[in-house]
């Protein structure tokens, strides 16, 4: 264990390097709490020193304060790639949507749709819900699609209303998971209730050959001609659609891929081309401005105990941003008394969309100019 004289005289060579270095705080801090526990009658000097580090400020450095002004002012520059990424937008949205665009640079793009991709679908026959009659035993059924024939069974017992012997091959079908999606709908009349089978392909698409997407037989029983499966109620087709007036292309599906990572979805046909242009993302904007008033007042905040020359920005900055009030207002920017931004999330949310917000971070003014070479002066 150290000893008493030798623990003083290390005390008093630590108090004596604290006073005149305060950078070196928490080392000193330390040093005193390990020194008291060594030298219990040393504790009211110690406790003096320490009232007085304390009550020291401690003052964040120029240097500190340009790395973050740097930053804050780096989102210029940067602000489509960092806050704006630029968003596909159709011309109309009713008839071809923007699914997703993951790339940079996008030329116009000008479609037109002919005809959008549909769902092959039967429809059978209208049958009393309750009635019975219908023959019991095994019914097997044989269902091709896409060139794939499938045979299907179930079992039918004496008594079923047909209903009931339309949902149990609904169920037949559905388990087979061919790709066809089976339901009973039931359809009210004055002269009773009514249900029917139906059938619907799970993807859209024409069948091969100008055939049909699937059919249906019996083989074992009379299932397809007792519910009137095989009746097509709408063929499955292609989507048709032109590219920038180039041949017409054809589609199994709506999705459809157009290149430099955009993704749209067909709709509906029109005779109006659709364009595809490359927009601002409001959403992505606002977000942006919240995160450049967070990292600016962070910046103040950060400010308010630094050394003089951190003061002196500190002021440069308050009388900018009230010089300015106007073009941060038109932003949805709002300066508070003790000069901390504030958003006003109604105006921000206008600016966003109506291109003030893109032309604020991105064109020259006097707000922008002044920042800059406040922090390039540092």
């Amino acid at each position: 264990m150290l000893s008493h004289s030798y623990a003083e005289r290390n005390f008093t060579m630590n108090i004596a390097s604290t006073l005149n270095d305060f950078s070196s705080m928490s080392h000193a801090q330390s040093d005193v709490h390990e020194l008291t526990s060594l030298v219990p009658h040393a504790k009211n000097q110690a406790a003096r020193i320490m009232r007085l580090m304390d009550a020291v400020p401690f003052h964040t450095n120029i240097g500190t304060i340009s790395k973050m002004a740097n930053r804050l002012t780096g989102i210029f520059a940067n602000f489509s790639h960092k806050f704006n990424p630029r968003m596909a937008v159709s011309s109309n949205s009713g008839v071809v949507a923007v699914s997703s665009f993951n790339g940079r640079d996008l030329p116009d793009i000008t479609i037109r749709i002919s005809q959008i991709a549909t769902k092959q679908k039967n429809v059978g026959s209208l049958l009393p819900t309750n009635a019975q009659g219908i023959p019991c035993g095994e019914h097997r059924f044989e269902i091709e699609i896409d060139g794939k024939k499938h045979e299907i069974s179930f079992f039918a017992a004496s008594g079923l209303s047909n209903e009931r012997f339309q949902q149990k091959m609904a169920d037949a079908i559905n388990a087979a998971g061919i790709g066809i999606r089976a339901f009973v709908s039931i359809t009210s009349k004055a002269s009773g209730i009514y249900s029917a089978l139906n059938l619907e392909a799970e993807s859209t698409g024409a069948g091969k050959n100008a055939q049909p997407r699937f059919t249906i037989r019996d083989t074992t029983g009379s299932a397809v001609s007792l519910t009137g499966i095989n009746t097509i109620y709408q063929e499955g087709q292609n989507a048709r659609f032109s590219i920038d007036g180039e041949k017409v292309q054809e589609s199994s599906s709506n999705l459809i891929d157009l290149g430099n990572g955009l993704r749209v979805r067909i709709l509906k046909a029109s005779p109006t081309p659709v364009v595809i242009t490359q927009g601002s993302n409001p959403q992505a904007m606002q977000d942006g401005v919240r995160q450049w008033v967070r990292d600016f007042n962070s910046l103040l905040e950060s400010a308010k105990e630094g050394d003089k020359p951190t003061q002196m920005f500190l002021r440069s900055i308050n009388n900018t941003t009230h010089s300015n009030r106007s073009i941060l207002n038109g932003i949805g920017v709002n300066i508070s008394y003790n000069g901390f931004l504030m958003i006003n999330e109604s105006s921000l949310v206008v600016a966003a969309r109506n291109g003030t917000v893109e032309r604020f971070f991105t064109q020259s003014n006097n707000f922008i100019s002044t920042l800059n070479q406040l922090v390039d002066n540092l």
